[in-house]
């Protein structure tokens, strides 16, 4: 856990952090792409960035908490698409909240909020 000081963290710990917020990104994308068909598909294959690309940008000067500050971002659209989807189209809601939980075995935001555990 992060003191309440502000220590700073590790390197290690931002990428341990890192990698399980980029495990929900993928998981939610596996979730919600079927639900949205193949040009949905294409269009994040074609628009999304890496984890590898993000993690190359390490050797290019950018630092860990850049890159972790970019899947929070990506992340925080998918919990805006989680919350208002089940608004929008209830049957598409629920199948995206059941795909999630199918892959990951939570809700994305219980997943996501379980990254402070990764910090440690």
């Amino acid at each position: 856990m992060i003191p309440m000081g502000g220590a700073r963290r590790s390197k290690e710990q931002l990428l341990a952090e890192f990698h399980w917020l980029y495990d929900c990104f993928e998981a939610f994308h596996a979730a919600h792409g079927p639900l949205e068909g193949e040009e949905y598909q294409k269009l994040w294959q074609a628009t999304v960035i890496t984890r590898a690309q993000m993690l190359g940008w390490l050797e290019n000067g950018h630092t860990a908490s850049k890159i972790l500050a970019g899947v929070r971002s990506a992340l925080n659209d998918c919990v805006r698409t989680i919350r208002i989807l089940p608004k929008d189209n209830p049957a598409k809601g629920a199948a995206l909240h059941a795909n999630y939980a199918a892959i990951r075995g939570r809700s994305l935001e219980g997943d996501i909020a379980l990254a402070k555990e990764v910090r440690q």
